[in-house]
């Protein structure tokens, strides 16, 4: 299953402002340059973890996507809630 994905009832991913039909964004970290590619507006580096960096939705730039849509917050539907706390306990 993927993060915060029920194509029937949402067309976003679980950050609520990223929508299914989107580009990838491109995020360079602040703390250590890697770039990578996120589906949601929300992500730490896979690195160093650092939640910092410069993005873009396409080549449209964060705070363009935020003014038009509204910050992210991650919202994930109680299936996911239920299985991401489950592999919590078990690990």
């Amino acid at each position: 299953m993927s993060i915060g994905l029920d194509c029937e009832k949402n067309k976003y991913y679980a950050d609520g402002i990223t929508r299914v039909t989107d580009p990838f964004w491109k995020v360079k970290c602040a703390k250590c340059g890697h770039t990578y590619l996120s589906c949601i507006a929300i992500s730490n580096c896979p690195t160093c973890g650092c939640p910092d960096g410069d993005r873009f939705l396409g080549e449209t730039p964060y705070d363009e996507v935020v003014a038009e849509r509204g910050k992210p917050e991650l919202n994930y539907s109680s299936r996911e809630t239920k299985e991401h706390d489950f592999q919590s306990k078990s690990e």
